[in-house]
């Protein structure tokens, strides 16, 4: 971003077009590899649930599905009550239309229709089931030579080729003349994300605690060193040792955190929940695209929400499962896609920080769910 600010004018229109023409044959690879890479993640997560109770398994699901859709309407609330805000910030910053570099050539048409992620989380939750019942140790195999294949595509190749994909996008906005007014629309925006964050993650705190300063020092002084870790590591995973050790302070049962935060790692995600759908709206809101309604946001909101169950805990894992679903229910173009992920992988830190920190409370709050379950009589044959 920084290098197109400073030499992006200086380029020609021969070369920009090129590096925008690289940028789609890398968003095309990705929607190829999505739909499979979804179905794999999720078959893979739910054929692991078979090793605990089911009804553990079925509370811990809505919990997590819950959890989750509560911080995307967060997210969505705070950006009805910003929108007057951010709509002012565009009106007097940008102004005039873009034009777009033409890409030399596209390969969009060869991909069908049908060929999408929410196809694919369809199909991954069907088979998911059918392993969690009744296990098959040759698919098992299978499929989790597939998910080794899927984790080296998304860490060993795409990430390596991010900077490409955002490159030749933000060449085309800087050709357009916007990209000064993009940092004075968006930076204001950043700081409203993490104080929105920070404030989600106070009242998760105060509900985990029953809302007793004593009690919710206590619980911060014991995860507080793990966000530490998460924000210098940008990793769900490589935290999960130390988010386990903190979170069996916390509980009643220490062995309970140690099934739940390995289970909710890669589907508990509200850093990324809130910063993901806060981004969307801001830059929805910065593109002329009207504020989304009930009849939009709840259809985009639950393939969100099943969206967590496919990704991987690794440095802009979730950003890249979720991208179709902002360009098929949201109007994104590419350059808006672009800059998501741009902003997205500028801000993993802090969102892989605000993840640990909130997974650390919701585990408390989720042994409190469980441990009301089990004292509900159960009915009788």
């Amino acid at each position: 971003m920084a290098f197109v600010i400073l030499f992006g004018s200086l380029m020609p229109n021969a070369f920009a077009e090129g590096a925008y023409t690289l940028s789609l044959l890398i968003k095309e690879f990705l929607m190829w590899v999505l739909p499979f890479a979804v179905m794999i993640y999720i078959t893979f997560t739910l054929s692991q649930f078979q090793k605990q109770a089911f009804a553990l398994v079925f509370i811990l699901l809505i919990f997590e599905a819950l959890s989750n859709a509560l911080s995307v309407n967060y997210a969505w609330g705070i950006g009805a009550l910003l929108e007057d805000m951010f709509r002012a910030t565009v009106t007097a910053s940008i102004v005039g239309e873009p034009q777009s570099l033409s890409p030399y050539f596209t390969i969009s048409f060869l991909r069908p229709s049908f060929w999408s992620a929410s196809k694919g989380t369809y199909i991954g939750l069907g088979l998911g089931l059918i392993l969690a019942f009744s296990p098959l140790t040759s698919l098992q195999r299978g499929l989790e030579k597939c998910k080794t294949l899927v984790d080296f595509i998304f860490q060993k190749i795409f990430t390596r080729f991010v900077p490409f994909f955002v490159f030749g996008f933000l060449l085309n906005i800087q050709k357009s003349g916007h990209v000064s007014s993009l940092w004075a629309a968006y930076g204001l925006s950043l700081i409203w994300i993490v104080g929105a964050i920070l404030a989600y993650l106070v009242v998760l705190y105060g509900i985990s605690s029953g809302f007793r300063l004593k009690v919710l020092i206590a619980q911060l002084k014991n995860t507080l060193p793990t966000g530490l870790i998460a924000f210098t590591s940008a990793s769900s995973a490589a935290t999960m040792p130390f988010t386990i050790e903190a979170a069996r302070k916390n509980v009643h049962n220490p062995d309970f955190a140690s099934m739940v935060i390995p289970a909710t790692t890669n589907i508990q995600q509200i850093g990324d929940c809130i910063a993901n759908a806060l981004f969307g709206i801001v830059l929805m809101l910065n593109h002329g695209i009207p504020f989304p309604d009930a009849s939009t946001w709840i259809p985009f909101m639950v393939l969100f929400v099943l969206a967590r169950y496919t990704t991987a805990a690794v440095m802009g894992g979730a950003i890249f499962i979720v991208l179709p679903l902002f360009e098929a229910y949201l109007g994104f173009t590419p350059e808006m896609l672009a800059l998501l992920l741009a902003f997205n992988i500028i801000m993993d830190p802090i969102i892989t920080a605000s993840n640990v920190l909130a997974n650390g409370s919701l585990c408390i709050t989720f042994e409190k769910v469980w441990r009301i379950f089990q004292r509900c009589p159960l009915p009788q044959n």
